[in-house]
């Protein structure tokens, strides 16, 4: 029989990209999500339970009737312009542990959970999973703090667990108010995308290569924190500009034409210890861009 495998954030960014991987590798999926779920996302190769995972009951019901073995926990609100100061940030902390706590009491054997860049002190160096943390932002303090008290609770009961820190993706589903949807958008429909110099260095991974990275963590026997990212940081205008070249509307990007924010010039993920568990990307920026333009042609 197939392994069940609770999904948090189901219809979320990276969680829509996770669904068929995890179907893929042979888990028996059962998606959560707060939202009603629509008919066309319905399959039968995975269980939909609408649940607010805020509500600890409603979770601790859950869990108990499903027994799930393992546990991919994606949700979290990530609102743009929001989330980094959002007070909703220590409503998750709290939700988390009562998550992680009721699944290992109910036998789970293995979590995985969604980290992120934001728990470094974003300086310009190359940023391994060793460096001492010091997050600026609420969601970064929040995340980092609650990934100190799972590890210890974890470890103290020799349970199986990762935690994967996510640096910047791109892909299908991500909110249009992003820079990426947002420049694709525009010059599809012939209006100017108005950018900053966008000189910072970033390192953008692929969603469904952010997925596989977290559908793989949850299928090895590694403990621990994980780096998930390309490892190579490139110039965001140095994006957005192939962007508009796919797009062929070079003359609608304007770089330059609102103000830049204060951002580390240098964000760049080390990812020699996730390539150690045998995990590569499989797509470029290029790549990835161009899958990400054709999908936003169909919506």
């Amino acid at each position: 029989m197939a392994h069940k495998v609770l999904l948090t954030g189901a219809c979320g960014f990276i969680g829509k990209n996770t669904q068929e991987l995890l179907t893929v590798a042979g888990f028996e999926v059962h998606a959560v999500t707060s939202r009603k779920i629509s008919e066309d996302v319905k399959t039968n190769d995975r269980t939909w339970h609408t649940v607010n995972l805020l509500d600890c009951y409603e979770v601790k019901k859950l869990i108990s009737f499903l027994q799930p073995e393992y546990l991919l926990h994606l949700a979290w609100d990530t609102t743009p312009g929001k989330y980094l100061i959002n007070h909703q940030n220590l409503d998750w902390v709290a939700s988390t542990l009562n998550l992680c706590r009721t699944f290992y009491e109910n036998g789970g054997q293995r979590a995985v959970f969604a980290g992120t860049c934001f728990e470094y002190n974003l300086q310009d160096e190359v940023l391994s999973e060793n460096l001492t943390c010091v997050p600026s932002s609420l969601y970064g303090i929040c995340k980092l703090a609650l990934s100190n008290i799972i590890e210890k609770f974890c470890v103290e009961r020799s349970f199986s667990f990762a935690w994967g820190r996510i640096f910047y993706l791109f892909g299908p589903y991500e909110n249009e108010k992003r820079v990426i949807p947002y420049v694709i958008k525009s010059l599809l429909n012939g209006r100017e995308a108005l950018c900053s110099h966008a000189y910072s260095k970033k390192d953008y991974l692929y969603v469904e290569d952010v997925a596989a990275a977290l559908v793989h963590l949850l299928k090895i026997d590694e403990n621990g924190i994980f780096n998930i990212g390309s490892g190579i940081a490139v110039p965001l205008r140095e994006i957005l500009s192939v962007t508009a070249e796919l797009v062929g509307r070079s003359d609608l990007l304007l770089l330059g034409a609102i103000p830049e924010t204060y951002e580390a010039s240098v964000i760049q993920a080390d990812m020699l210890k996730l390539s150690k568990t045998g995990f590569l990307p499989r797509y470029g920026i290029k790549q990835g861009l161009e899958k990400t333009i054709d999908w936003w042609k169909t919506q």
